[in-house]
């Protein structure tokens, strides 16, 4: 066989039978359409990724407080084998690094708290955060509301 009746045999086959033909194109062509779709949504996704973690700062090293005692997962049993763990750094803790490290060039301790808050008969759960404004430089943002807390004052213990 050469090419040209091999042509004119495959044109009539499709030919005749044409919802064949059809629903293999649809096919084709639905299937071509999700694969193209899927990873257009996956270099999406990627992209945000990276886009949030540049927004945050790639050399960033976060430490974060953990209380043990908090972790709601945790039982008494648990809870008491689990005493010798440190509950998180300390405001020292965090001075101490700064001076200790001389390559780190900001550092700005957080402390956050899971809290009721009350505004007249309204009641939910919210996150209070507390930090210097060191923050706002290092998570290169700005504040909507709110003011910052003065250095001294967490080390005179003021209720602020």
């Amino acid at each position: 066989m050469d090419l040209r009746e091999t042509f004119e045999l495959s044109t009539a086959g499709l030919l005749s039978h044409k919802l064949r033909t059809l629903l293999t194109m649809l096919g084709i062509i639905f299937g071509v359409g999700a694969v193209i779709s899927m990873l257009s949504i996956g270099e999406g996704a990627k992209q945000e990724a990276l886009d949030q973690i540049r927004q945050m700062g790639i050399h960033n090293i976060i430490v974060q407080h953990w209380n043990p005692d908090e972790d709601e997962g945790l039982n008494a049993e648990e809870s008491s084998g689990s005493s010798n763990l440190s509950a998180g750094l300390s405001w020292a803790d965090a001075r101490s690094i700064e001076l200790i490290c001389p390559l780190a060039e900001l550092v700005t301790p957080q402390r956050e708290l899971k809290t009721r808050a009350h505004r007249g008969s309204n009641s939910f759960q919210t996150v209070m955060v507390g930090t210097p404004p060191g923050c706002l430089q290092l998570l290169k943002g700005r504040m909507q509301q709110g003011v910052f807390l003065a250095d001294d004052k967490p080390l005179r213990s003021r209720r602020v």
